[in-house]
């Protein structure tokens, strides 16, 4: 529990971060009640196993100022690890990465301080030292980490590629991320087909890395990662090492804005789509007690700065009704679909050009889905989103969207389907095979079941295509 409790003291790895590509495995489980789909895990130790004592950079406001000092000279060398580190942890991450030539002797901010030391006759590999032992002993008031580059001089030039892996990698440690290669999934002798050849270091050496460090993982596990001396050493990150460097650092330019108290009610809710047509996702606010609706539009930089549009609209407000969003009329732009769960009654009110709702554009009293077992997706793929209703006695019914974004029948439905409705499985809808068409797929939360069933060309549901 000592890791666990270590790992908490930085509480900061969003788990959707990584469940979301499904890498993320734990061994310290969530607090008790924290819902894992949207809580927030401690950092984990080393390397896309990550230590937590070292180098944590989040406990600097994410800035990671860093300075050069040693050997002079070398200035191609310097450039080219400057550009590789900037276009890699400097790139896919929320880190702000700055540099100095020169490092300050005095002052309190914290540095990553570059020791440059010349290295003649290394048959043109520059090397480096950097990460745990060397930022745990080498870290003053002024530098919380070191990193120490071993660079070939004239006689002996180094390669832009060599330059390039060693900064990004020692960099890498600096940041807190172990040697790859050391994790237990790779074995602990070459026999168990572990260590990289070459690499030198027995199986004590690398039981001892993971006593000391633990190895709470952020991601699968990489052969060809930046960090593991069995990769390319081409100072390239794989898509885990950036999976895995998001969870613990979040991803580049991360907004936020404090007090803005946005849809935090009990009796709002919150729903997200794109609202005016300019392809970025908008937030609508809709309060179920006083009748306000918000809408907040997204910036061309992603931030959400204050409320575009607000009225006392008071629509689709009541106990019974649920709202929904989804392009009804094919105008690229989300509208607001009202269904009432009693009454099967539907209502839409279209956006208009600014993302705002002026009224109710068309209703009628059908009688469809008084279940509330709704969805809205484009089933047929004509770029409308069409109504789909699960009823609780088996019947699957499909309402395509008419070219005024209308719902007046069911164009088709199958009795006896029972697909997806025991008290277990939850039903979602999404385009599973890339055809334009939304599917469904249904998730046995009991089990861990999985179906999916692909829309056909006119948007029907005829069977599991894959369980």
């Amino acid at each position: 529990m000592e890791q666990c409790d270590a790992a908490a003291k930085t509480a900061r790895i969003r788990a959707v971060t990584v469940l979301a590509i499904g890498v993320f495995t734990a061994a310290c489980s969530a607090p008790a009640g924290d819902d894992p789909a949207t809580g927030e895990y401690g950092q984990a130790r080393q390397g896309l196993f990550m230590e937590d004592d070292v180098s944590d950079w989040s406990e600097n406001d994410l800035n990671v100022p860093i300075c050069w000092t040693g050997e002079p000279g070398f200035a191609q060398e310097k450039a080219w690890s400057q550009a590789a580190i900037d276009a890699t942890w400097g790139t896919v991450t929320g880190l702000n990465i700055t540099w100095t030539s020169t490092c300050p002797t005095s002052g309190t901010e914290k540095y990553l301080k570059i020791n440059v030391i010349a290295n003649n006759g290394g048959g043109g590999k520059m090397r480096g030292e950097s990460g745990v032992g060397m930022a745990r002993t080498l870290r003053s008031p002024t530098q919380s980490a070191q990193a120490t580059f071993w660079i070939n001089d004239a006689s002996d030039p180094t390669t832009r590629t060599r330059a390039e892996y060693t900064a990004v990698h020692e960099i890498g440690h600096s940041l807190g991320f172990h040697h790859e290669q050391d994790r237990e999934e790779n074995g602990t002798d070459q026999e168990d087909g572990g260590l990289c050849p070459g690499d030198g270091r027995t199986a004590e050496e690398v039981a001892w890395v993971n006593t000391q460090f633990g190895d709470l993982n952020l991601t699968a596990y990489d052969n060809e990662s930046i960090m593991s001396y069995c990769g390319p050493k081409n100072g390239n990150l794989t898509k885990t090492d950036i999976a895995g460097a998001q969870a613990a650092y979040l991803f580049p330019g991360e907004w936020k804005q404090e007090g803005r108290n946005f849809c935090r009610t009990s009796s709002e809710h919150l729903y997200v789509g794109d609202f005016n047509g300019d392809t970025r996702t908008d937030l609508l606010c809709n309060n179920n007690s006083n009748g306000m609706m918000f809408v907040d539009l997204a910036s061309s930089g992603g931030t959400f700065t204050g409320s575009n549009w607000s009225s006392n609209r008071d629509w689709c407000t009541a106990e019974d009704e649920k709202l929904f969003v989804g392009d009804a009329n094919g105008d690229a732009r989300d509208d607001l679909i009202c269904n009432n769960v009693s009454s099967g009654a539907l209502s839409v009110d279209f956006a208009d050009s600014s993302g705002r709702f002026t009224g109710t554009n068309w209703s009628t009293n059908r009688g469809f889905c008084p279940s509330g077992a709704m969805r809205v997706a484009d089933f047929d793929g004509d770029g409308r989103d069409d109504l789909l209703c699960n009823e609780p006695g088996g019947t699957m019914r499909v309402d395509l969207a008419n070219t005024n974004g209308e719902y007046w029948t069911s164009e088709w439905e199958k009795v006896g389907r029972n697909f997806c409705r025991a008290s277990s499985e939850r039903l979602y809808v999404g385009d599973a095979n890339g055809d334009g068409r939304a599917d469904l797929i249904c998730n046995n939360s009991s089990n861990g079941g999985l179906w999916l069933d692909l829309a056909d060309d006119l948007g029907r549901f005829m069977g599991s295509d894959w369980s």
